[in-house]
């Protein structure tokens, strides 16, 4: 009897142990600025984020777990501080990775500690790994498109501008290849870094140059000197027409000028429009509501969805069972590549209102599937040009 006892008592212990074990909150971490310059462009994803685990949480969770968010400042020591979600919390997942100097930084830490890192952003491609799910667009859903949609409807003549760092080069780089291709033709190419003394003679070269477009991928403080210089010589997006691709800040551009991005928060249909309603009810009035805040949303129920499917939170496990997952998004349905873990998305083209609004001009015929690296060049040719913009 006293056996039967002991078995009994080890079954139940272990019962109640599973049970608590199933109980157990799912960890996952959410790393993006949330203070200093970046955190005004990044503070909508981790937005996005946050909301979609908030309702996840309010449905009942993950088969009754709760999703619980660790929430770290990447503004200083973005690998220090994920490399302690990795290692210390022992994270599920990570939500960011929002700029692509600091992605390039975290990829590599993720292969090592065989994580999983949700990127929300559109960015400039190039790039493949297995513990990495980019669910913001790549090169050939945003910036080849828009360069055949200008072609089209501003001219063929343009004038390149954008930041001094990788991501803007690259894109400038894809920009390039793609009018190339369609028998246009780039004026000139210009960087800018944080000093703005020279802007006076940039826009002196761009007006003598004439284009019939200009082409801007500019980010960060500058971007409203620039704004203000092009404004002094006269050149508004009236007379001079302007397309603002990634990694400019399409909340930057001014009235009148055009903006490539998968979603706009004005985009028709219940889904968005219950969306917008829910994110500016949680975060405010004022909120911005970005195309990486609805990716990062999107990033969010596509890992869940994963989860659920597999019963399993290991990063692995959900890496493969990411593959072909869809999810209905406020711009549409999503779903993530079966081959590279990005995600087929939507092209579109908006032209931004006086109201600060952007109304919808082009759209896409299909949901394009995403090729990290263009067809122009041999894919070694693109991992040596990133590898020498990433000297110092």
């Amino acid at each position: 009897m006293r056996a039967v006892l002991a078995v009994v008592l080890v079954l139940a212990s272990g019962c109640s142990q599973a049970e608590v074990l199933r109980r157990d909150p799912v960890k996952v971490g959410i790393l993006h600025p949330l203070s200093g310059i970046l955190s005004v462009p990044e503070r909508p994803a981790h937005d996005g984020a946050l909301l979609a685990i908030e309702e996840l949480n309010a449905a009942g969770g993950l088969r009754g777990r709760q999703i619980r968010p660790v929430v770290l400042d990447a503004a200083s020591e973005p690998v220090a501080q994920a490399t302690r979600l990795l290692a210390a919390e022992r994270v599920s997942v990570v939500f960011g990775g929002h700029a692509s100097p600091v992605r390039r930084q975290l990829t590599p830490l993720f292969e090592k500690h065989r994580g999983l890192l949700v990127h929300p952003a559109a960015y400039e491609g190039i790039e493949n790994s297995p513990n990495v799910v980019h669910v913001g667009a790549t090169p050939n859903q945003l910036v080849q498109p828009a360069m055949r949609w200008l072609r089209q409807h501003l001219g063929r003549t343009v004038y390149l501008i954008g930041s001094d760092d990788l991501a803007s080069r690259a894109v400038n780089a894809i920009a390039r290849d793609q009018l190339t291709q369609l028998g246009g033709r780039v004026l000139g190419e210009a960087y800018l870094g944080a000093d703005a003394s020279a802007l006076p003679v940039l826009v002196r070269e761009i007006m003598t140059s004439r284009p019939q477009a200009l082409v801007c991928s500019i980010a960060g403080p500058v971007v409203v000197s620039f704004l203000h210089e092009l404004t002094r010589f006269g050149q508004t997006p009236r007379r001079l027409p302007t397309l603002w691709l990634p990694p400019a800040d399409p909340d930057a551009a001014p009235p009148g000028a055009y903006v490539a991005r998968s979603y706009f928060r004005e985009l028709p249909g219940t889904a968005n429009l219950s969306f917008v309603h829910r994110f500016r009810r949680r975060f405010g009035p004022q909120a911005a509501i970005t195309d990486a805040a609805q990716a990062a949303y999107a990033g969010v129920h596509l890992w869940a969805q994963a989860v659920l499917r597999t019963g399993s939170a290991e990063p692995s496990v959900v890496s493969a069972a990411l593959r072909g997952q869809g999810v209905q998004a406020p711009e549409g349905m999503v779903w993530v590549d079966e081959e590279n873990l990005h995600t087929w998305r939507t092209a579109r083209v908006g032209r931004v209102r006086a109201d600060a609004g952007v109304e919808v001009v082009w759209t896409s015929e299909a949901t394009l599937r995403p090729v990290p690296y263009p067809v122009f060049r041999p894919h070694r040719a693109w991992t040596d040009l990133v590898s020498a913009l990433a000297r110092p």
